[in-house]
């Protein structure tokens, strides 16, 4: 995939959509980031395998203490993700995911991020929140773009 097509007119809409598939977007959009970026990370501190799947700690709280009608609706307002300009790599990562899989994707989102090339199938374990190192987040992108290719 190639963030250049996303044209800069509209931030991550994120208005509509559940935390959950917040919490996806922000995880896949991470994981691209990742590997087209040379490694750098979309967003600081760590995934976590929680039940429901992959959770960036820090927004799940700042989304919990939102409460759920009053998501952000841009960048700007999360504090968590540390977007300062929409122009930003991050930004466009963001964006670009949130095209790509626009509100009510979540059955999708679930089966792309719980397949059997997943991080978070890897790290979870019940009633545990595992650390998902960033080298396995890399290690899922290749494993799932090496699996779509032998369909």
């Amino acid at each position: 995939m190639d963030a250049s097509i996303w044209d800069g007119r509209s931030l991550f809409r994120c208005g509509g959509e559940a935390s959950l598939e917040l919490q996806k977007l922000v995880y896949l959009a991470h994981m691209f980031h990742l590997v087209k970026e040379e490694n750098q990370p979309l967003v600081e501190n760590r995934f976590e395998a929680w039940e429901w799947g992959h959770v960036h700690v820090d927004l799940y709280y700042e989304l919990r203490a939102a409460g759920a009608s009053s998501i952000p609706k841009s960048f700007e307002e999360w504090k968590t993700l540390k977007i300062v300009d929409e122009t930003s790599t991050k930004a466009r990562w963001l964006g670009y995911i949130s095209e790509c899989f626009p509100p009510g994707n979540g059955a999708r989102l679930l089966s792309i991020t719980h397949n059997e090339h997943s991080a978070w199938k890897r790290c979870y374990k019940r009633m545990l929140n595992i650390e998902i190192p960033d080298s396995k987040i890399i290690q899922e992108y290749h494993d799932q773009v090496r699996a779509a290719n032998q369909r």
